[in-house]
């Protein structure tokens, strides 16, 4: 695999830890406007050179990129482009998104959306040298599982998945048949645990501690030559707050074992799946 890194608040504390734990960190700008983000580049880019930190992604989520209001549809994507050139200024590989929701439109009707936004995405990524890619969260995002992948990356073969396996635990779906049949496609990855009591969700710790098969899943992304990052993602009370750095150590040990050269880049420079 790549990198292990996790989901930052941009703290400077954060920095600190990631250095002493020689992890990467990821950051998702999910205010309504991208404008507080952007004002921080300064700091930010004090903080990766003090604590030699890098950024495995970028993302922005529950965003409309096919609302029926072009206003809308322009200014999300002028964001998206603003924080892929963002990207490109810090070496940030991948740029992750959504988009948008179905809102009573047909699949069909969304892929073609999708596809004209993400076409236009994946055409800067290329001049950028910054991949997008489509989270599989249905978070503001009707292009989340394999009956619209099939539509959508179907068309594009640039577009990459940056997948997560409670999705699709949550969903009623299959992860392991998923990351089979399209494993190909990731290019990032979220790692955090799922823990349905009684057929219902019930709380998201850290991996390791839920029903998600590690080993196997990543089996699948070797087998599909996969060398992206591997991110942990703290989601819920406790591990969100009081138990957040421990948490991240306890995804860490988990993970740790079916890495190899775990904390460093692809030697082959492949840098994720082949998407």
């Amino acid at each position: 695999m790549g990198r292990l890194g996790f989901i930052t608040d941009l703290s400077e504390e954060d920095f600190r830890f990631a250095a002493d734990e020689g992890l990467v960190v990821e950051y998702n700008v999910n205010d309504e406007t991208i404008d507080g983000f952007l004002a921080k580049e300064e700091t930010i880019s004090r903080y990766e050179q003090e604590y030699g930190v890098a950024f495995s992604a970028i993302g922005r989520f529950g965003r409309d990129r096919i609302s029926d209001d072009p206003a809308v549809r322009n200014r999300e994507e002028a964001s998206a482009i603003a924080l892929m050139e963002w990207c490109a200024r810090h070496r940030v590989p991948t740029f992750v998104c959504g988009a948008g929701p179905a809102a009573g439109r047909s699949m069909e009707e969304c892929a073609r959306r999708a596809v004209d936004v993400f076409g236009r995405l994946v055409e800067v990524g290329r001049r950028l040298g910054v991949r997008v890619a489509v989270y599989n969260c249905d978070w503001g995002n009707c292009v989340d599982r394999p009956s619209m992948w099939e539509k959508v990356h179907g068309a594009l073969p640039g577009l990459g998945i940056k997948y997560d396996p409670s999705h699709a635990i949550y969903g009623g779906r299959d992860y392991l048949a998923e990351a089979a049949a399209w494993g190909h496609r990731f290019v990032h990855f979220h790692a955090k645990d799922s823990l349905p009591v009684g057929g219902k969700r019930f709380t998201d710790p850290p991996a390791g501690m839920g029903v998600t098969a590690w080993g196997p899943l990543l089996a699948l992304l070797y087998h599909h030559g996969y060398w992206g990052d591997i991110i942990i993602e703290p989601h819920a009370e406790p591990w969100v707050r009081t138990l957040r750095y421990p948490g991240i150590r306890i995804a860490r040990r988990t993970l740790e074992p079916f890495l190899i050269d775990a904390g460093t880049t692809d030697p082959a420079g492949k840098g994720g799946g082949r998407a």
